[in-house]
């Protein structure tokens, strides 16, 4: 994923470059949407299908690789930096541009690690008396809020073209949405559709949000050192996907106005950091 990411933004330049991002995180989203659903089809012929299945999109996935993706021509074979000089360059990076960078990381990360936290909760709640929603319905009720997000990031991708200012209102929106939606859980969380509603809403923020933290983060950085900075980028948004559902789980132990409260807070968190950290310039470079 974080190497994806890096191709795209060397395959790619101006608005076309922050389109194919937008495509990349709802094709991501997609994988999300439709796991659930395929593997408890799958699950239906013998238990251990899916494990069989997986092997099967790894290949077409890397068939793909080798046979539709074309890597640019190199003008002129440059020797590899050494890794300490990598390093330092890194360094300087995080000294220079480490206050945006470092928030964009964390604002990912919550978002996620939210997203995921309230999908496990939702999935918990589902399988429970009155409702008991088990196997394919659950992975369709599951895929209305993930697919609130993909369809929200392939259109902001489409929209923002490297557009500073615009990024920066679209992430403020996308924040904004998701800290309402999550606050007003906390008085209309025993209605399930319109708990199902609002935690899809909170997805559209999340779809407003990524597609421009993705945006800035390859646009603002070198070519040569894009990668690493897009895998520490994409490790802390995993571990936020990672750390969602454990967590959840703890705090369902503890009340579920503990869940909407501390939701909430990581929601208004993350934006007044956007709000008062990350001011990017007119044109994303």
């Amino acid at each position: 994923a974080p190497i994806a990411m890096a191709l795209v933004g060397d395959l790619y330049k101006g608005g076309t470059e922050s389109k194919a991002l937008g495509l990349t995180e709802a094709s991501n989203g997609t994988g999300k949407v439709l796991s659930p659903i395929i593997g408890s089809l799958l699950s239906l012929l013998v238990w251990y299908a899916p494990f069989f299945a997986f092997p099967i999109f790894c290949l077409i996935a890397a068939l793909s690789m080798i046979f539709l993706i074309k890597e640019p021509k190199k003008k002129k074979k440059k020797k590899a930096a050494a890794l300490k000089k990598y390093l330092v360059n890194i360094g300087h990076i995080f000294k220079e541009k480490g206050r945006w960078l470092v928030t964009t990381f964390v604002a990912g990360a919550m978002a996620l690690f939210i997203l995921f936290g309230i999908l496990f909760y939702l999935s918990d709640i589902l399988e429970k008396d009155p409702y008991k929603v088990h196997g394919v319905w659950k992975g369709l009720v599951l895929a209305i809020p993930l697919l609130g997000m993909v369809l929200t990031s392939y259109i902001t991708g489409s929209l923002i073209k490297k557009d500073g200012v615009l990024i920066r209102r679209l992430m403020l929106i996308g924040l904004l949405l998701a800290s309402l939606s999550y606050t007003t859980l906390i008085f209309f969380h025993e209605n399930i559709y319109v708990f199902i509603g609002l935690i899809t809403l909170g997805s559209v923020g999340t779809g407003l949000l990524l597609p421009c933290l993705n945006t800035m983060i390859t646009g603002s950085i070198e070519k040569s050192e894009r990668g690493m900075i897009t895998s520490l980028y994409s490790s802390l948004r995993f571990l936020g996907v990672a750390a969602g559902p454990p967590v959840f789980g703890w705090l369902m132990g503890i009340s579920k106005q503990t869940i909407f409260i501390t939701v909430t807070g990581l929601a208004f968190a993350a934006l007044l950091l956007i709000f008062f950290l990350v001011k990017p310039n007119k044109e994303v470079a």
